[in-house]
């Protein structure tokens, strides 16, 4: 049961950090429009 619940956190994380990536990827783009 751990077993499957610590894989479950891993992969919540992994979502977390991807979503962080895009977040700030957008953020950038977002910038780089208004600068322009």
């Amino acid at each position: 049961m751990s077993e499957i619940k610590s894989l479950v956190t891993a992969e919540a994380v992994k979502e977390v950090l991807r979503s962080e990536e895009v977040r700030s990827a957008l953020k950038q783009q977002l910038r780089q429009n208004l600068e322009a």
